[in-house]
């Protein structure tokens, strides 16, 4: 079985290898991108250079982070990252999607919002929000989404985290439009 992500038009996929097509690095990719984001109306000028640094460093990074695939979406000045992981349900006990999406995780701050979601072809995943402290002497508080769909042998899981509370709050939409999409096949 395979995942599929049809991202909606506010999300942008990253490619996974490069060179990719008609960018040979990721700089190229990320200049190109941002460059058509602008003449598109989408992005200001202003926040160009920004914009292509934060997608330069994504791009450059996804393997780091574990992520099979990652996803970008600009809107309201903000840069939002999503990466989704792909995982054999063999390594876990997919029976409580919840704990599997964070719903048990000792750092949270407080319960976690645990709550259904159903991708387009119907099938039923879970969405944890929590809130944590990292405990690393910052006083820093993050705000991470997890969604999770387990279908056959496979096991999606789609998440972001953020400092910027205010931030993670504006994408949360955002997120579940791109989460309803990840599709089994």
């Amino acid at each position: 079985m395979s995942v599929f992500v049809t991202h909606p038009d506010a999300w942008i996929g990253i490619p996974s290898e490069w060179p990719f097509d008609r960018w040979p690095t990721v700089a190229a990719w990320a200049d190109d991108l941002i460059a058509e984001l602008v003449a598109q109306g989408r992005l200001s000028s202003a926040d160009a250079s920004a914009h292509a640094e934060t997608a330069r460093l994504v791009a450059s990074t996804r393997a780091e982070r574990g992520a099979s695939r990652s996803f970008l979406a600009f809107a309201g000045g903000d840069a939002y990252l999503a990466d989704l992981v792909l995982e054999a349900r063999s390594e876990f006990d997919v029976r409580d999607l919840a704990a599997l999406a964070g719903a048990n995780d000792p750092t949270s701050i407080e319960n976690p919002s645990v709550e259904s979601i159903h991708n387009a072809d119907g099938v039923e995943g879970v969405r944890v929000t929590r809130y944590l402290d990292l405990d690393d002497g910052t006083s820093a508080v993050v705000a991470r989404t997890d969604y999770v769909f387990a279908v056959g042998s496979e096991v999606a899981r789609l998440y972001t985290a953020s400092y910027d509370l205010v931030v993670f709050e504006r994408m949360r939409q955002l997120l579940d439009d791109l989460a309803r999409t990840v599709t089994f096949r």
